[in-house]
């Protein structure tokens, strides 16, 4: 009886090892990678705008706009944040912190 407890905490312990921390943890270093690498552009109110893009055109994007929302999120903001888009420059996140803050990006700004 004990050794199936220890393969499911072995199988726990090598999840989170391979995958990161769960998905609520995910959110809490995702807002602060979005206040220290985000906001100067997207905003603290998610909005596109931000004190750094006053003449950017096009504006950054909006999460609070459903819009944004559309198809697959996940690589939309995957792909600016690691290739950069419009005047977005590339930023040097991994992807557990992408995934962090995309995860913060969905459940403080999708309506």
């Amino acid at each position: 009886m004990r050794k199936p407890v220890l393969w499911v905490m072995a199988g726990v312990f090598l999840g989170v090892a391979l995958f990161g921390v769960p998905h609520g943890a995910w959110a809490q270093d995702g807002k602060k990678i979005y206040e220290d690498k985000c906001v100067p552009c997207h905003g603290e109110k998610g909005d596109g705008k931000g004190a750094m893009c006053t003449n950017f055109s096009p504006a950054p994007g909006s999460f609070t706009d459903p819009k944004f929302w559309q198809g697959d999120v996940n690589k939309k903001i995957s792909d600016s944040v690691s290739k950069g888009k419009n005047q977005m420059i590339q930023v040097d996140l991994k992807p557990g912190e992408i995934k962090a803050v995309t995860e913060y990006i969905t459940k403080s700004f999708k309506k």
